[in-house]
Order: C-alpha cells, then structure tokens, then sequence
C-alpha cells in the first residue's frame, strides 16, 4: 500500500469539535512515515471522493462514534477498493461487535506498529492485537506539529483566555474511577527528549 489516509471523526458529544486535536491518528501519521516513508494523511473532513485516493483508510473510533463509522465503513465500500482499519476505544473495548461489522482490520490495542505493517504489506490477522512496551511506546516518533500546521491551526483550545494545546505524555492511569474503561491500568511515558522536541515545534 502506498497511501493511508487518517480520518477523526466527528465528535457528537462535545460542544466544540474542535477544541482538542486529534493527537491519537497523529501519532499514528507519525509512525507511518518514520518507518514505512509513505504516505500518510489526516482529515477530520471526509467525502466518498477523498477516500477514493487511498489504498488504506484508519479510523479511530470512541463509542459514541461508533453510528458515524458504520457510515464512513459504508461510503468506503460503495465508491472504493480501499482496505480500511478500525482502532481506538470501542475496538478495544467492543471488539464483540465491531468484529460483526465488514472492516478489513480490527487493532484492539496500540495502533502504531499495527498500521505500518498493514502499510508494508505485512500479512496481518484480521483483528490485531499489539501492546507496546513502555520503552517502545517512549521511542514512538513524536507528532509531526510542524507538517500539520494547517490542519492544527483548526483547533482553538484556550485556558484563562491564553491559546493552548495539549500533548501525549503517558497512557493509562492507576486510578479507580467507576466510569472509566482504562482504570487501574499501566503507565507509560513519552520520552522527555520527545517531550522537549515537541515542545520546540
């Protein structure tokens, strides 16, 4: 596969779908390009005539997302040939379901490694299972801030009436909130020289 577009979709739930920038399908953009050299683009934008560019199409999907991406899995079926890939929370959390549905790869957990070898040609299962280390997920290439400028300057998150962001720095959490999926889960950090890098950018 040559080219991989990356979609975040559409945020129901939120006041303003473009507070936070999609930082998950951004690290995942990163790895594409740092280890496969391909071509990896993201949108939260989408028509049947943009996936017709792309020989894979990645999702990342939270539960109340979940009607939107049985629209999109249905666009991309009707106008393309496109593989297309689902990931985040309600992969991991509903794969019961979601392996129900016609998508061509199911990644039930880290994402990175996952899509750069479906990008390679990699022979993979159809419901993808892969952890990250912590050294392996503190080695992950950082955001790509500077090639996505445009796409980032979308996004207006303020604090105290100053213009902010936010940044990755860990996933998982020790704590025990009742609501929460990922209580009680193991912490991994981002490195602080990707930290520090990121910050420059």
């Amino acid at each position: 596969m040559d080219s991989c577009l990356l979609l975040s979709l559409r945020s129901p739930y939120l006041d303003d779908e473009r507070v936070y920038p999609p930082l998950g399908i951004l690290k995942l953009q990163s790895a594409i390009k740092e280890w496969t050299g391909k071509r990896a683009d993201i949108s939260d934008e989408y028509s049947p005539e943009l996936f017709k560019r792309y020989d894979l199409i990645g999702l990342s999907v939270m539960t109340p997302q979940r009607e939107e991406a049985k629209r999109v899995l249905q666009d991309v079926r009707n106008y393309t040939k496109a593989k297309i890939a689902i990931g985040g929370p309600h992969a991991k959390f509903y794969t019961h379901e979601v392996k129900n549905e016609d998508w061509d790869y199911i990644i039930t957990d880290d994402g990175e490694r996952a899509i750069a070898s479906i990008m390679q040609g990699t022979n993979m299962p159809r419901i993808i299972t892969d952890k990250l280390n912590k050294q392996e997920f503190a080695d992950l290439p950082r955001i790509d801030r500077l090639n996505n400028e445009r796409f980032l300057s979308r996004y207006h998150y303020s604090l105290k009436g100053k213009t902010s962001t936010t940044m990755i720095t860990a996933t998982g959490c020790p704590e025990r909130c009742s609501f929460c999926e990922d209580a009680q889960t193991a912490v991994r950090w981002t490195s602080l020289e990707t930290l520090a890098k990121e910050m420059d950018d």
